[in-house]
């Protein structure tokens, strides 16, 4: 739910469309495409749960970097220090001072029940895949 809520807040209007239920079939086509290439591509994948990676970045990016090939460096956690080129990024992100937990669980906060019911419905079967559980909905409304 947060990746969803941070699309909620973000805005990329050249990308990410602006209705929350196409926001949700964008997702939705970003999670099957990476779950296809794990499953064709296996030796060549690494899934990194957002939520393990905020709550110990130094391992988990040890770990992608050595996957790679690749030496970890401290200013990969502290990447708003030095001055870069804006890109893509969530906007948000310009505030940041390194990663952080903060975010995690903010998506019951920040997305309406009819949201919530919308992820449901769109997406039970990719969060069950990936092992989340699903955010509680009204089954009136199902």
């Amino acid at each position: 739910l947060d990746t969803l809520a941070s699309l909620k807040e973000a805005d990329f209007p050249m990308t990410i469309p602006e209705r929350f239920e196409d926001k949700v079939q964008v997702y939705r086509t970003f999670v099957e495409q990476g779950i296809s290439f794990e499953d064709e591509e296996p030796s060549h994948s690494f899934r990194l749960r957002y939520e393990d990676l905020v709550r110990d970045p130094r391992k988990w990016l040890c770990k992608l970097m050595d996957l790679i090939g690749e030496k970890f460096e401290d200013g990969m956690l502290d990447f708003n220090l030095k001055k870069h080129q804006m890109g893509l990024e969530d906007p948000k992100i310009k505030a940041t001072k390194g990663v952080h937990q903060e975010s995690l669980g903010r998506g019951h906060l920040i997305l309406s029940d009819d949201e919530n019911d919308t992820v449901v419905k769109n997406c039970a079967d990719l969060f069950d895949r990936l092992g989340y559980e699903l955010p509680k909905v009204d089954k009136m409304k199902l």
